[in-house]
């Protein structure tokens, strides 16, 4: 089999936790944004991780500054990621096998999943999953 570009590329999928670490200029975090700005790297958030990123972002430091850091995010380099039908069955069956994850992270498993990337996070939960690619950040 013959790699295509693209597929030497590495990929990661950002979670909720990992862009507020972001926001405070964590040294681990700001690496990978960086790798994903500069286009060595590709990144993905999933779209219901946005809603959680402004409803948390809101609650503790209201409404300007979330707008601002959502615009922040989305002008960046990183990837929306739109869950497509295959996508939401893999939403369910994970939220079914691994209880323990919120609907929320079901989203970024299955995100990480189909874009075939490292699951960058700052929940220990991940870890508990046999055959993810995770990168746990300790803040």
């Amino acid at each position: 089999m013959q790699l295509k570009g693209d597929d030497l590329i590495k990929s990661y999928v950002l979670d909720t936790g990992t862009i507020f670490l972001y926001f405070i200029d964590h040294q681990a975090v700001s690496l990978i944004i960086n790798e994903i700005e500069s286009k060595s790297s590709k990144g993905y958030i999933p779209q219901l991780v946005f809603c959680e990123i402004f409803y948390k972002t809101q609650q503790k430091f209201g409404k300007s500054t979330a707008y601002l850091r959502s615009k922040i995010i989305r002008e960046s380099s990183i990837n929306e990621y739109i869950l497509n039908e295959k996508d939401t069955y893999r939403v369910g069956e994970a939220k079914s096998k691994y209880p323990f994850l919120s609907i929320i992270d079901a989203v970024i498993f299955a995100t990480a999943i189909a874009t075939k990337s490292t699951l960058v996070t700052t929940d220990s939960d991940f870890l508990k999953i046999k055959g993810l690619k995770v990168k746990k950040i300790k803040f």
